[in-house]
């Protein structure tokens, strides 16, 4: 049984995000697989302009290896130019972010990124699938014991920001699962009709929802990384004014302890 690692993003805040990531998911994984592939796959971007997350200035050039023995592939894509219609769809949408679709059209970098990744995954492969500018500050190692005792349908995530669908930081499953989340930049159409809108957390849900899959989610804490490697410290609550989301996440929890008693 092999393990596949699979990070992406555009590569901001690695000296901070990257021992986290070692010691929580690659270190604790040596303890439960044999044989580990790793994989880092970069969108090229020059400089980063968001109100929103509150990250501006020039992101530097990565030279050599990441993560200490990963070769990154890096991947230039423009949604305006290489995909027009999905661009045209997106900015023609609602916006969910309130910042004229910059979010939308750096998660649709994000999500080609894993589309595009030259990884191949099998059905009984064991996958992880994670953005490489978290700061992790908890995750059991025997998340990887309890990864190889999940049924097909069912992939865990963190207990924490589901933003009225399904945290999408960080997910483990195995390769048939996997491979729906990967490249679930294919369903973002059947999406917008559902929401009118794009966003990461609710595609997970809409994917999730059309093959039937259960999350399974743990109390994995992380923080997003900026550019300037500052950690950005987010509140953890229960979102009270949704109810529905509430219930979902305990739902997810509850099927975590079934999973570490099979």
């Amino acid at each position: 049984m092999e393990l596949k690692i699979i990070l992406y993003g555009i590569g901001r805040g690695l000296k901070v995000s990257q021992p986290s990531i070692e010691e929580k998911l690659f270190n604790s994984a040596e303890f439960y697989f044999q044989k580990i592939s790793k994989f880092h796959f970069i969108q090229v971007e020059k400089e980063i302009n968001n109100e929103r997350s509150g990250d501006f200035g020039v992101i530097p050039k990565i030279y050599g290896k990441t993560f200490k023995t990963i070769d990154p592939v890096f991947i230039e894509y423009d949604p305006q130019k290489h995909a027009p219609e999905l661009y045209e769809t997106i900015i023609n949408s609602r916006c969910m972010h309130g910042d004229d679709h910059k979010s939308s059209i750096n998660l649709i970098k994000q999500l080609n990124l894993l589309k595009k990744s030259s990884v191949d995954i099998k059905d009984h492969d064991m996958v992880v699938l994670c953005r490489d500018d978290i700061f992790i500050d908890s995750l059991n190692h025997k998340i990887y014991e309890n990864l190889k005792n999940l049924k097909s349908d069912e992939f865990i995530v963190s207990c924490y920001d589901w933003q009225n669908g399904i945290s999408d930081r960080l997910l483990l499953s195995n390769g048939k699962v996997a491979k729906l989340f990967k490249n679930r930049i294919d369903y973002i159409n059947d999406s917008l009709e559902q929401d009118g809108g794009i966003n990461g957390e609710r595609l997970m849900k809409f994917v999730s929802d059309r093959f039937n899959l259960k999350p399974i989610s743990y109390n994995i804490k992380f923080n997003r990384v900026r550019l300037d490697n500052s950690v950005m410290r987010e509140r953890r609550y229960l979102p009270l004014h949704r109810p529905n989301e509430i219930i979902r996440i305990i739902i997810s929890f509850v099927r975590s302890i079934f999973v570490t008693l099979r």
